[in-house]
């Protein structure tokens, strides 16, 4: 009987591991993203931030930075946020 135990023991493990990778993957938080600029015409790298929308709902909300920009915050308009 013990050995059904840590299975079923196992199993909500493995459970709950998947599930906080999948948060962490698809959830809120900061992603890297390629883009159309529309401002210059050239396809990029963004990180753009996402945080939640509202319930179970994702979305883009902000550009943290831009690979066509200098270091440092972005001065764009980030009409790319609209491909993302």
């Amino acid at each position: 009987m013990t050995a059904w135990l840590w299975l079923a023991a196992m199993v909500v493990v493995i459970a709950w591991v998947a599930t906080a990778l999948a948060i962490r993957r698809w959830g809120p938080g900061q992603v890297r993203r390629r883009v159309l600029c529309p401002e210059k015409s050239l396809f990029t790298h963004v990180l753009a931030v996402r945080s939640e929308a509202g319930y179970g709902a994702i979305r883009t909300t902000d550009i943290a930075r831009c690979d066509l920009l200098a270091a440092g915050p972005v001065t764009c308009a980030k009409r790319c946020l609209v491909n993302l």
